[in-house]
């Protein structure tokens, strides 16, 4: 099962949108909070080409914004994650 990270900001209402979902759905995914650890917003970067949030990755897909279909589809349409 490939791990699923989800990175965020403060105060962003599709993040929070995006774990809402994530966690209705019991999904087990590390929220990575970019203002909190900026050192780690080179992930987001080098994935999908900027530094933007909300952007949800498991293994080398990722969805940005809260495209809850596209998050589905990565979820368990690819059979990463059940």
């Amino acid at each position: 099962m490939k791990q699923a990270i989800c990175y965020t900001i403060f105060g962003c209402p599709k993040c929070q949108s995006v774990m809402r979902y994530l966690n209705k759905k019991d999904v087990d995914f590390e929220e990575v909070n970019i203002m909190e650890q900026p050192e780690r917003a080179n992930e987001v970067e080098n994935v999908v080409g900027e530094i933007v949030t909300p952007v949800l990755i498991v293994g080398s897909k990722a969805v940005v914004g809260d495209d809850l279909g596209g998050i589905e589809r990565i979820l368990f349409g690819s059979g990463d994650l059940k």
